[in-house]
């Protein structure tokens, strides 16, 4: 084999080069690729850029695709959730943390009924309650919310003040969303705003007796699943409501404490 020439070594070296170049252009396509397709939830939908990656509220897939089953349950960003929502991919279940999106939400009618229901008024009671006066339970963060959602076996909690009110009654109204229904409540005090060393409120010899309650399969808005602690002689400064759901299902309560 002959040796090469000068200018066939620098036309090897010129389609070296040019190759190297090739590669380095194919490899930053492939990242680009990559990085595009880590951008996608699992509905397939590119997530914005200024999407609110720190709140994520449940949806519930509308349309079945290779990632989600049609009614399948998942969680994404609040804007996303609104996002998909307009595109009828998704509808909302869950509670928003953001106020401003929660309202843009309502405003565009992307809440399921029952939600709307439950975050702008409360279900109301239908059991006989005693006292004068009421006091609604809120979740006891900035939203202040008049209702909890309990979500598979995930607490949910439930906050009240007792101000210028002798309480009498406590009612908690529970409304089922989806599953079989389940769990337990329990209602506690507290005086201690240092330690908030919360008390489970249990007596066997009030009446009627103040037990932990629980939650069955049922409750509708219009006719809600309800429980009702006589706290009459067991008053605290603050009380507090614990639901611990079952497994695979979700239910909505708000909670009242009525008195004189």
């Amino acid at each position: 084999m002959s040796e090469l020439t000068k200018e066939e070594v620098a036309a090897l070296v010129k389609e070296n080069e040019a190759l190297a170049k090739r590669n380095e252009a194919l490899s930053k396509d492939l990242e680009k690729a990559k990085s595009k397709k880590s951008d996608e939830p699992k509905s397939g939908f590119k997530i914005a850029k200024d999407a609110s990656v720190s709140h994520m509220i449940e949806v519930e897939s509308l349309s079945g695709d290779k990632y989600h089953e049609n009614g399948e349950k998942f969680e994404v960003g609040e804007k996303n959730a609104i996002r998909l929502a307009e595109a009828k991919k998704v509808k909302i279940t869950g509670k928003f943390k953001n106020s401003e999106l929660e309202a843009k939400a309502k405003k565009l009618g992307l809440l399921s009924l029952i939600l709307i229901a439950l975050l702008s008024f409360g279900f109301q009671a239908n059991a006989q309650t005693v006292g004068k006066f009421k006091a609604t339970f809120t979740d006891g963060v900035t939203s202040g919310l008049d209702s909890a959602i309990a979500t598979n076996t995930s607490p949910a909690y439930l906050y009240v003040t007792i101000n210028k009110i002798v309480p009498e009654t406590i009612q908690v109204n529970i409304v089922k969303v989806s599953g079989t229904v389940a769990g337990t409540m329990t209602l506690y005090g507290c005086d201690d705003t240092e330690k908030w060393d919360w008390v489970a409120i249990t007596d066997a010899t009030s009446t009627p007796t103040i037990t932990t309650y629980t939650v069955t399969d049922g409750g509708t808005y219009a006719d809600p699943q309800n429980k009702i602690w006589n706290v009459r002689n067991h008053k605290f400064k603050y009380y507090r409501i614990g639901d611990v759901g079952g497994a695979s299902q979700v239910h909505y309560f708000n909670a009242f404490v009525f008195g004189y």
